[in-house]
């Protein structure tokens, strides 16, 4: 099934994120997902430069590239392909190919079930090449990333009501373009750049509705104006198209930027604006109040007995603290309880916490990186329980079960990590309601987040794959926890995909 078919008859892809899903089989090369749509709703120090000859003369030398690694040739196929462990028919999969992309064979032999040779690749996977060519172009990290620049979630209402936004520096955020029909935007589609051009009337247009998400290429000024490309050669006018406000949130890397000692880092999460208070009672009138998503320091140990309050330092001015409240203004990191079992010293793994709707990323027993997140709003909650990650994809479409009342489907959802069927870590370009319930299930994350955890966890994605799925001694610990409640360890249960 192509997109143009998902387009033309609406047709929906089976589901995921969803506590009910089939999760009794992985299908070889099928990318069957998840997803969610949340309510669309939007949400400066000064910076000193410092002095040109002190950045020379403290910035190091940067680390020469990394070598290529050896291999016998490069080859690629028009669709997408299993990697397998073992150089056999029925072999389990280890991976899939891009489409169209190229790949590293490092060495070939015969085999029984591959009428060619079998390919050696990367990571200890093995690939039929009946089907595949050779390829001129080395293959690069995927996902490739575009570079542009999306509307930011404070400009959702001028966005909805003008049609227009703010154009800063563009950057590269996602790996493509996100874009849907919905209200004003009527996502007309025509059948080239050519065609579009020429004054050819539009062939259809994208399938309707807040839940379906579609992926274009990239943007293309032409003499009638900018439009975007679909991967089918069609095309829809910039303006006629709902682009998804992106977050640039990033949560906070410990190791490089420490907080201050006997501080947390900590956002604010109410949409209405969130108070600080003089004293801890929501009936006091309050210091400040700040917007969605406003950084803030917080003192480690909690300001009241119910450990729901937390005291600001110099909120109401300097030597004047205030005192903000967990259940509904601000998300915080929290203690952890002992590291899962086999995790060592020096391990990286991910510790979710449903109350806080935060992630902490540990090394063994020290925090290294913490952001806020949006799991499964009811009744589809996120399941707690200790895993590991069972798949990384560099995209992956996700939709809903087939006949369900909440309908959606997304394309290629970037920098997803399968932890049990149906359930994932995974970028949402679709909202930022990071720090509240918003998903079907899964853990929804920031896109700068998405792509820090994914580079980091586990096992890395090899230059020109799509998708690997990780052994259970290359695969990183998530566990899913409310408060101290850590659930079942579910990581024999759910052992692969």
């Amino acid at each position: 099934m192509n997109r143009t078919t998902l387009l033309q008859g609406g047709l929906l892809l089976l589901a995921a994120c969803m506590p009910d899903a089939d999760a009794s089989s992985r299908k070889p090369v099928t990318t069957a997902g998840t997803q969610e749509e949340p309510a669309e709703t939007p949400s400066a120090q000064a910076v000193t430069e410092p002095d040109p000859v002190a950045v020379v003369a403290a910035t190091p030398e940067p680390p020469p590239p990394p070598p290529e690694p050896a291999y016998l040739e490069l080859r690629k196929s028009k669709t997408k392909k299993n990697i397998l462990f073992e150089p056999k028919a029925g072999a389990k999969v280890r991976g899939l190919t891009s489409e169209g992309g190229s790949f590293r064979v490092i060495a070939k032999q015969h085999g029984p079930g591959c009428a060619d040779d079998w390919g050696q690749l990367e990571a200890n996977g093995w690939l039929c090449l009946t089907g595949t060519e050779v390829a001129e172009d080395a293959p690069t990290a995927l996902p490739a990333m575009v570079t542009f620049d999306p509307p930011e979630p404070t400009e959702f209402d001028h966005y909805m009501e003008t049609g227009e936004y703010d154009h800063g520096q563009p950057d590269q955020l996602t790996p493509a373009v996100y874009a849907k029909r919905w209200r004003r935007f009527k996502g007309q589609l025509y059948g080239s750049i050519e065609d579009y051009v020429a004054g050819k009337p539009p062939v259809g247009a994208l399938t309707g509705g807040a839940g379906m998400k579609y992926r274009f290429e990239e943007i293309v000024e032409t003499e009638k104006g900018p439009v975007l490309t679909r991967d089918d050669g069609k095309v829809a006018r910039l303006d006629d198209v709902y682009l998804y406000p992106i977050t640039r949130w990033q949560g906070r890397v410990f190791e490089n930027d420490p907080p201050p000692a006997g501080l947390w880092p900590a956002i604010t999460v109410n949409y209405d604006g969130a108070m600080v208070h003089p004293t801890p009672d929501l009936e006091s009138e309050p210091l400040a109040t700040h917007p969605w998503h406003t950084p803030l320091w917080v003192e480690k140990t909690p300001a009241s007995e119910d450990g729901h309050w937390w005291k600001v330092p110099d909120a109401g001015g300097p030597g004047v603290p205030g005192y903000i409240n967990d259940l509904q203004d601000v998300r915080h990191p929290s203690a952890s309880p002992v590291r899962p079992d086999g995790v060592g010293d020096d391990e990286l793994w991910v510790d979710v916490e449903l109350n806080q709707q935060t992630l902490q990323l540990f090394r063994g027993d020290e925090l290294v990186y913490w952001t806020v997140i949006a799991s499964g709003a009811p009744p589809k909650g996120t399941p707690r329980g200790t895993y590991r990650i069972l798949g990384k994809y560099a995209y992956k479409d996700m939709a809903s079960r087939p006949g369900a009342d909440d309908v959606y489907y997304v394309e290629d959802v970037p920098w997803t990590m399968v932890f049990r069927p149906a359930y994932a870590l995974h970028a949402a370009y679709w909202h930022w309601g990071f720090g509240r319930v918003a998903s079907h299930g899964c853990v929804n994350l920031a896109v700068k987040d998405a792509r820090y955890l994914f580079d980091n966890l586990g096992i890395g994605l090899p230059q020109g794959w799509e998708a690997i799925y990780p052994t259970a001694e290359e695969s990183a610990v998530v566990r899913i926890r409310r408060g101290d409640d850590v659930g079942r360890d579910r990581r024999e249960e759910f052992s692969s995909l």
